[in-house]
Order: C-alpha cells, then structure tokens, then sequence
C-alpha cells in the first residue's frame, strides 16, 4: 500500500510471490532479476502492473548476466 501511495519509491518482490494478489499498478517501470520456469509465471507477474489505475505505458525488464544459466532460460521460456 505505501508504494502504491507513492510513500515508498522502491517496491522489491519474488516474481512468484508478486505475481498472486499484489496490484502495483502505481509502478510503470518493472525490473526483473529472475526468470521463471514457464512464461505463464512470467505473464501473470507483468499483468500485475496492467491493472485499474494504471496511467503509464509499464516497460518490463528481464536482466540477463551473460555467460550464465540465465541466457538458458531465455529459450526454455
């Protein structure tokens, strides 16, 4: 509620945890430092900032570290 109220400028979530009952729709800006093992999980995270209220186009971000399993997962999801 503090972020979504603009008292807290820096929401940190698990994009699992994040992705069942949390609305963020105050944040346009998503920056994500994990991938999930199907893109459902990914897609259910991302239209959590796609909500009612929304007023901002939302920019998702994956980062991914070169040379790591993260540029595997890239393909599998």
């Amino acid at each position: 509620n503090r972020f979504n109220n603009g008292e807290a400028r820096l929401l940190v979530i698990n994009s699992l945890a994040g992705g069942i009952g949390l609305n963020p729709q105050s944040c346009a800006n998503a920056l994500t430092l994990e991938r999930q093992w199907n893109s459902a999980d990914e897609a259910q995270f991302e239209s959590r900032f796609h909500r009612q209220g929304q007023q901002k186009a939302v920019t998702s971000t994956y980062l991914i570290a070169k040379g790591t399993i993260d540029e595997y997962f890239i393909y599998l999801v």
